[in-house]
C-alpha cells in the first residue's frame, strides 16, 4: 500500500532551516519556538477530527482532504512574507501528525492481522526513517540555494506531487456503520481545548516561567477540561472515543506507554542536536554543524528503519510485549551509555542510533497492540489518540528539558553544562526502565483477563460500505 515517507522527508527538512529562515524574516530567537510549537498545537484539532471521520466517512477520504491541506501549507510557509503567515502555513502543516493514524487504520483495515502487524512496523519505520533523512536534505538545500525561503519550494513541490498518491493509488477501507452513527463534535472540540492547553502551556513555560499565572491556568484549565470531556465521552452512545474501552487496564497501559515512549525519543532531540553542535572548547560537545551535524541526527533514523524490519520476525519468535519491553531496554542501556560519551563524535552517533533502534521496537509494535485490543471500526481514532498521546510525551519531556538546562547554565554562559546533558540521559534512561516495568504490568493484566476485547461492537447490526 503506497504510503507518505517522502512527505516526511521534506517535512523533516524544517527543523534544519529554522534559524535561517528566522534570519531571512527578521525573527527574534524567541519567535522561532512558535514555528515548532504552532505545528504541534494546530495538529491536536487536525488528529482527532480528521481520525474520527475517517472512521465513519472512509480513511482514504480524509487522506486526501489531508495532502491537499499540506499542500496549501506548505506552498505558504515558502512564500511566507511575514511571520503570521508563516504561522498560518505551519498551522496548516499540522494536518501531516493525521497521516500517520489514518494509513495505520487503512492498513489494519485492508489487511490480515499478520500482515497488518509488518505493513504498520514498516510504515512507522519509513516515515521516521523519511523525517531524519531530511535533516540532511536540508543542510545540502541550504548550501545550495542560500536561502531558507527558496529551500522550503522543495517541500512545497514534493508535497503537491504527492496530492496524486491517495487520489490514484490509496484504496478505501472498508467502513462499518450503524443507523444514527455521527461525528461527537463535542467530543473534539473538547479534547481539542483541553489537550490545546495544556501544549500551549508548555510552549509557554520555558520562556513565561512555571509559576506564571497564565501558564498555570492554562495548564489547570487543560486538565479540567479533558476530565470534563472524559466524563461526557463516558455517557455518550456514540463518543469521539470509546473511553469505556479506553479506561480497561489492558488497554490504558499500552497508552501510558505510548506517552513514555514519546518522552524518550521525541523529548531528548534537541539535546541530541545541541549537544552535537556545542564547541568542544566547553569540555564536551562535538563542534559539528550543517551538513554533518544533519548526518549525525539520521543516525536515529536509521535505527528506527533497522527496527521496523526486524520487529515483525521478532514478535513472531518471542510476541508483542517482549519486543516493546526489550526496546524499552535497550533505550535505557544506550542513554546510560552516552554518560561516558563527551567528545567521541562515532560513539555519540552510535548510541543515537541506538535510541532510534530502542524507539523502533516499541513504536513498531506498541501501536498495533493497542489497535488489536480496540474496536475495529474505530482503529483511526484510536491510532490517532495514540498519535497524540505519544506527541504531548515528547512536548512534557521537552519542557522539562527546557528547566534542567536553564538550572545548568551559569550566569553569563553560552552553554549549558555538561552536567545538564547528564542529567537528561539519566532521565531518559528512568523513564524506559519504568517502560519495560510497565509491560510486566501489562502481562499480569493480560494473564487476569480471560477472554479477549471484541474486535467489533456487536450490540447493533453493522452495514458495510464497500471500498471504492
Amino acid at each position: 500500500m503506497p504510503h507518505f515517507g517522502n512527505i516526511e522527508l521534506v517535512q523533516g527538512i524544517v527543523p534544519t532551516l529554522t534559524p535561517e529562515l528566522g534570519r531571512e524574516l527578521g525573527l527574534s530567537t524567541a519567535s522561532l519556538n512558535w514555528i515548532s510549537s504552532v505545528f504541534l498545537l494546530s495538529s491536536v484539532i487536525w488528529v482527532p477530527m480528521l481520525s474520527k471521520l475517517g472512521d465513519l466517512l472512509g480513511h482514504r477520504k480524509m487522506l486526501r482532504i489531508a495532502v491537499v491541506l499540506l499542500a496549501i501549507g506548505s506552498v505558504l510557509v515558502a512564500i511566507a512574507p511575514n511571520f503570521v503567515s508563516l504561522l498560518i502555513g505551519r498551522a496548516l502543516q499540522g494536518v501531516l501528525l493525521s497521516l500517520l493514524p489514518l494509513e495505520m487504520a487503512l492498513v489494519r483495515n485492508r489487511l490480515s492481522q499478520e500482515k497488518a502487524r509488518g505493513g504498520i512496523a514498516v510504515l512507522l519505520g519509513a516515515l521516521t526513517l523519511g523525517f531524519s533523512f531530511g535533516y540532511i536534505a536540508g543542510g545540502l538545500l541550504l548550501d545550495l540555494t542560500e536561502s531558507a525561503q527558496q529551500a522550503l519550494w522543495v517541500p512545497a513541490i514534493a508535497t503537491i506531487l504527492c496530492i496524486l498518491v491517495p487520489f490514484v493509488f490509496v484504496p478505501e477501507s472498508v467502513i462499518e456503520t450503524r443507523p444514527g452513527m455521527r461525528m461527537d463534535w463535542l467530543g473534539a472540540a473538547l479534547l481539542t481545548l483541553g489537550l490545546g492547553s495544556v501544549m500551549l502551556a508548555l510552549a509557554l513555560g520555558p520562556k513565561r516561567g512555571w509559576s506564571d499565572a497564565i501558564v498555570l491556568g492554562l495548564v489547570i484549565g487543560g486538565v479540567v477540561v479533558l476530565a470534563v470531556w472524559w466524563r461526557v465521552e463516558m455517557r455518550r452512545s456514540q463518543p469521539l472515543v470509546a473511553v469505556r474501552q479506553l479506561a480497561r487496564p489492558r488497554v490504558l497501559v499500552l497508552y501510558i506507554g505510548a506517552l513514555l515512549v514519546g518522552a524518550a525519543s521525541f523529548g531528548p532531540l534537541t539535546a541530541f542536536a545541541t549537544f552535537a553542535a556545542t564547541s568542544p572548547e566547553s569540555g564536551y560537545g562535538l563542534g559539528l554543524n550543517g551538513t554533518m551535524l544533519g548526518l549525525f541526527l539520521s543516525a536515529l533514523g536509521v535505527g528506527v528503519f533497522l527496527a521496523s524490519v526486524v520487529a515483525p520476525p521478532m514478535v513472531r519468535w518471542r510476541g508483542q510485549r517482549a519486543v516493546v519491553a526489550a526496546g524499552f531496554v535497550v533505550g535505557m542501556v544506550a542513554f546510560l551509555t552516552m554518560l561516558e560519551l563527551q567528545s567521541t563524535a562515532l560513539g555519540m552517533a552510535a548510541m543515537i542510533g541506538v535510541v532510534g533502534f530502542s524507539e523502533g521496537l516499541v513504536v513498531a509494535t506498541l501501536p498495533i497492540m493497542i489497535l488489536e485490543r480496540l474496536p475495529a471500526n474505530e482503529a483511526g481514532i484510536s491510532a490517532g489518540l495514540y498519535n497524540m498521546v505519544r506527541t504531548l510525551g515528547g512536548s512534557v519531556m521537552g519542557a522539562i528539558i527546557a528547566v534542567v538546562f536553564a538550572k545548568a547554565t551559569a550566569h553569563g554562559a553560552t552553554w549549558v553544562s555538561v552536567v545538564g546533558y547528564h542529567t537528561v540521559w539519566i532521565l531518559c534512561a528512568a523513564i524506559s526502565l519504568v517502560g519495560a516495568a510497565l509491560l510486566v504490568v501489562s502481562a499480569r493484566i493480560d494473564a487476569s483477563v480471560s477472554t479477549e476485547l471484541p474486535t467489533t461492537d456487536t450490540t447493533a447490526p453493522a452495514v458495510q460500505h464497500k471500498p471504492a
